[in-house]
């Protein structure tokens, strides 16, 4: 069997590796339009100051990475607190019973709650996340926890999200957070190196037509066929794509007064800056030279515009944020600056159902879709979706 997957991502890398599983002997050919394999993984090394570009860290069970054979690189995290920016400061985000009553923003959660017998509810098949959440708990709490919530994981304002798709319903495993120790972008090349498979780099999908007996796909390369054709690139116009701009800063010193995770800040709070991670505090044996590493992410829906400013004017606007929530006064030791255009999907209200009539549509086509442009931005739910199509297809070609 002659296989072609679209995007050397990370949805198209670990659906080589699960196919392979179910099909030993297939040819599996990946085509990738840049130079390198990842996708939107890209971890980035300057004057020793190690910095993501992408994705900061993996939540996944160990067992996942045991498979891929990644345990000697493997790092857990050691801080999980987070915080908001609240009010012109940083506030630990209750994570128990006990941090209700003593947290400031415990005790919003508390008058939140206790509105909720007496609020009139919306019940929808679908509805916005900032609908769902405010019919329950009020526009206040939408503003000060939903809101920073969806532009940490969507780049987007919860008005423009479904709820449906924002929060899925899954079986809730045990997994911890990791990265590795050379980055996050050591999976997808360890995928890519241990691939029995075909990795054309540079290489532009032109077109593709569906025969009775094969796909035909033309390639700024040229012309290939397979049997079957699986793309993972985004999916035309099934989902909003948001763009957000990364200023990493590294420091010698150790800077940090707030130990955690890090903290997100709600429209409310700020007009440009979705959040700083906390990069040090998190996976210190990352650190090398520098101390303090902290990842400032800028733009989303909120503020599409920033995209166009340039590096040096970034660099500020991310500075202005360490001094006024940090305290940091320090003029940073390395820098790096990068923008991911159009690269996390938003998903609209409506979206189950358009990916319902995309499913049905190639149930029968020998062309298949997934990525994160359907089935969650994650790393992990990129895995999963990888799985279990690969599960699916060799199910549903033993039963044809």
């Amino acid at each position: 069997m002659n296989i072609i997957i679209v995007g050397a991502g990370i949805s198209g890398l670990s659906l080589a590796w699960y196919l392979r599983k179910e099909f030993p002997q297939a040819l599996i050919t990946l085509i990738e339009a840049s130079n390198r394999v990842g996708g939107w993984i890209e971890t980035k090394k300057v004057h020793g100051f190690q910095c993501e570009r992408g994705p900061h860290s993996l939540r996944i069970a160990p067992s996942v990475i045991a498979e891929f054979g990644l345990q000697d690189q493997l790092i857990k995290a050691h801080a999980t607190t987070k915080y908001l920016a609240y009010k012109g400061k940083l506030e630990p985000v209750p994570t128990g019973i006990f941090s209700l009553f003593t947290t400031i923003l415990g005790r919003q959660c508390i008058k939140a709650f206790l509105q909720y017998p007496f609020r009139k509810k919306t019940y929808s098949d679908d509805e916005t996340v900032s609908s769902y959440f405010e019919s329950r708990f009020g526009a206040d709490f939408v503003a000060t926890f939903i809101d920073p919530m969806m532009a940490g994981i969507y780049a987007a304002l919860p008005s423009s999200l479904s709820y449906q798709a924002a929060f899925p319903k899954r079986t809730q495993t045990q997994q911890s957070i990791i990265s590795f120790r050379d980055g996050l972008e050591v999976l997808p090349k360890r995928l890519a190196a241990t691939l029995d498979a075909d990795v054309r780099l540079n290489t532009q999908v032109l077109s593709w037509k569906e025969h009775s007996d094969s796909v035909e796909v033309v390639t700024s390369h040229g012309t290939l066929r397979g049997e079957y054709l699986f793309s993972t690139i985004a999916a035309g116009d099934v989902a909003v794509k948001n763009s957000v701009a990364t200023v990493s800063l590294g420091f010698h010193a150790d800077l940090l007064r707030y130990p955690g995770f890090g903290f997100l800040a709600s429209s409310r709070e700020e007009q440009e800056l979705l959040g700083v991670i906390f990069d040090s505090s998190i996976f210190p044996e990352q650190n090398s030279a520098y101390a303090t590493r902290l990842s400032v992410m800028l733009g989303g829906e909120k503020a599409p515009a920033i995209m166009q400013l340039h590096d040096d004017a970034l660099q500020e606007k991310a500075v202005a944020a360490c001094k006024k929530y940090l305290g940091i006064e320090l003029a940073p030791d390395a820098v790096d600056v990068s923008r991911a255009v159009d690269a996390i999907a938003a998903y609209s209200v409506g979206h189950n159902e358009k990916l319902k009539k995309i499913e049905m549509l190639q149930e029968r086509s020998r062309i298949k879709f997934l990525g994160a442009s359907l089935y969650g931005v994650s790393i992990a739910s990129c895995l999963e979706r990888a799985e279990i199509t690969a599960q699916l297809f060799a199910k549903n070609r033993v039963t044809s």
